[in-house]
């Protein structure tokens, strides 16, 4: 089992050397990753309302990466040798998604922060009785901005390049030396 190399992974999907255990794994792997941000994603509306044009740009961002990705796979797979599509993204899914990750939540933190510096500022928030207001106070006030919306078009942006690269190893268009 690869998890950190992508174009290894290709390459060696691309040579049929990834058994039908293995593929079963990587794609157990993704569902359960789905199955997380879809969690994260619904507790996040659960929250106090922070629903602004920026949060639906960072959902339209998510929805197209989801829908787009695969397709964009599908037909570079059909251009090289047509095989094994929902095998290759399920395996190639996770190297992608763990290299992803720890970007979006610098991304995500970065630009959540910098959308909301000024909220930090507030008189409320200068003289608290309780930390515990502080943070009460600060959920209630917190909302994505700008910059939140581009790190998500940018992180979009990213995992389809990453998906482009490994599908044309994959599918034989493109040869790693």
């Amino acid at each position: 089992m690869i998890f950190f190399s992508e174009k290894k992974l290709a390459r060696k999907l691309h040579e049929g050397q990834v058994t039908e255990k293995e593929q079963m794994i990587y794609l157990v792997i993704l569902n359960l990753s789905y199955a997380t941000l879809l969690m994260d994603w619904l507790s996040s509306r659960t929250l106090p309302p922070a629903v602004n044009v920026y949060s639906y740009i960072i959902d339209l961002s998510v929805i197209f990466s989801m829908v787009v990705t695969p397709i964009y796979c599908a037909l570079i797979n059909r251009r090289g040798d047509n095989k094994d599509l929902i095998a290759r993204y399920a395996c190639v899914s996770i190297p992608i998604l763990i290299k992803l990750f720890p970007l979006a939540c610098i991304f995500g933190i970065v630009t959540f922060f910098a959308d909301n510096l000024s909220i930090l500022s507030m008189p409320e928030f200068e003289d608290p009785e309780t930390p515990s207001d502080v943070i009460d106070s600060l959920l209630l006030k917190l909302e994505p901005g700008p910059f939140t919306a581009i790190g998500a078009l940018l992180i979009t942006i990213f995992s389809i390049w990453r998906y482009k690269v490994n599908f044309m190893i994959a599918s034989g268009r493109v040869e790693l030396k």
